[in-house]
């Protein structure tokens, strides 16, 4: 009886020690799991929320995968660049200490891009990824996901092996689009790189609808969106580079951005592409032709004014009554329910018709003259390729006098 009494206690004492553990767990995760879970919202492109559980990860000790994507996040989320390179210092022993029983390209990836990117350690990092694509080629990695493609395209990348690395990049995003839940930063990178490799290898159209995915993945800097919609611009994805160009908080960009979706919408407008003849003009030549164009384009533009104020056209009112009981016609600013296409940020002339002054309107295509059409025509036309070519707009327009013209 005191034996199976004995047994009844020790077996109680088990089971209160299991429910102590589990209760400890959920209050604290163990070291591994913090890092699981700041892995996880990593991948799923959520840094701000990942940031201080890979914190907490590695004050308890981390392994050299965690410390690397910590310092992409606390360089993301804080812009700590002094941080990241701590982290990439301390992870770089831990995941060379991983290399030889690895069976993914993981630790090679990590490992080369923080000699390559960080400590340009050239020499360094081709070793590291020479000896990633020798496991690679003796059979050894499993290469069955989207993001172990990735890994490996990038070890070919720094090999400088960029025509085998861009179907590798390809295999990877067709895995990523499949997989139920693929990792989103992996995701967009792979994208990345493969919008770069084709800009890089001079195919501008196919970089151009990779840089349209890329934005549209989302997580992308003003500057590099901006950068990928000039590209658009380049590759003839005239709507998708006007999304892109939409709503900047950076004031030089914001500016920029103005310039450039005024004169690629219009271009738009008039169904305007780009002419053999203007793609063979040096920049010089082809700011002269702009200069002829805007003349013409401002003679047509008076006349029309001109007009206009010979036959006034009364401005938009409604009816109202004063106390007195009297009508009287309440004169509008604007149509009535008119707004700004973006209330937080009008363009100039929006600002001027909420001020309620008198606004030119460039008219519809379609209301055109034939000579008038062709003036619009050759004015967005060669600043359209101007932007093509990569160059901004804002400095040479009010340089040249072409602001007003542009914004009216």
């Amino acid at each position: 009886m005191l034996r199976a009494c004995m047994r009844i206690h020790r077996s109680a004492l088990v089971v209160l020690s299991a429910a102590v553990c589990l209760s400890w767990a959920a209050e604290s995760a163990p070291p591994d799991q913090r890092a699981l879970q700041a892995r996880q919202m990593y991948r799923e492109g959520k840094l701000a929320e990942a940031l201080p559980l890979f914190e907490e990860a590695i004050a308890r000790g981390a392994s050299g995968a965690v410390y690397y994507e910590a310092a992409f996040c606390v360089r993301g989320v804080r812009g700590d660049q002094e941080k990241a390179r701590e982290y990439m210092t301390r992870a770089l022993p831990l995941l060379e200490g991983e290399l030889a029983a690895s069976k993914t390209p993981a630790p090679y990836y990590y490992a080369s891009a923080i000699y390559a990117n960080e400590l340009n350690d050239r020499d360094r990092a081709v070793e590291v990824a020479r000896l990633g694509i020798e496991r690679r080629d003796s059979g050894t990695f499993d290469l069955k996901t989207g993001e172990s493609h990735f890994q490996l395209a990038r070890l070919l990348t720094i090999l400088g092996r960029t025509d085998e690395a861009l179907p590798v990049y390809q295999k990877a995003a067709d895995l990523l689009e499949k997989e139920p839940a693929p990792p989103v930063e992996i995701r967009r990178q792979t994208v990345e790189q493969l919008a770069r490799t084709y800009m890089a290898k001079g195919d501008t159209g196919t970089a151009a609808r990779w840089y349209a995915r890329r934005v549209s993945l989302g997580g992308i800097g003003e500057r590099e969106r901006f950068q990928a919609a000039m590209v658009m611009v380049q590759g003839g994805l005239y709507p998708e580079a006007l999304a892109a160009l939409e709503q900047f908080d950076d004031d030089a960009l914001m500016v920029e951005a103005n310039y450039i979706g005024r004169v690629l919408g219009r271009s738009v407008e008039l169904g305007m592409e780009s002419r053999p003849d203007w793609a063979a003009m040096d920049d010089q030549t082809l700011l002269t032709e702009a200069l002829k164009a805007a003349a013409t384009l401002s003679e047509f533009r008076q006349q029309e004014e001109e007009k206009a104020k010979a036959s006034p056209v009364e401005r938009p009112y409604e009816w109202k009554t004063n106390k007195k009981g009297v009508r009287f016609k309440h004169y509008l600013p604007h149509p009535a329910g008119w707004a700004p296409k973006d209330p937080d940020n009008p363009t100039p002339q929006e600002q001027a018709i909420l001020r309620g002054e008198t606004v030119y309107v460039a008219p519809a295509a379609s209301e055109l003259s034939p000579a008038r059409l062709s003036a619009e025509r050759d004015f967005y036309g060669i600043l359209l390729e101007y932007v093509r070519r990569g160059r901004l707009l804002r400095e040479v327009s009010l340089q040249q006098g072409f602001a007003s013209l542009i914004f009216r």
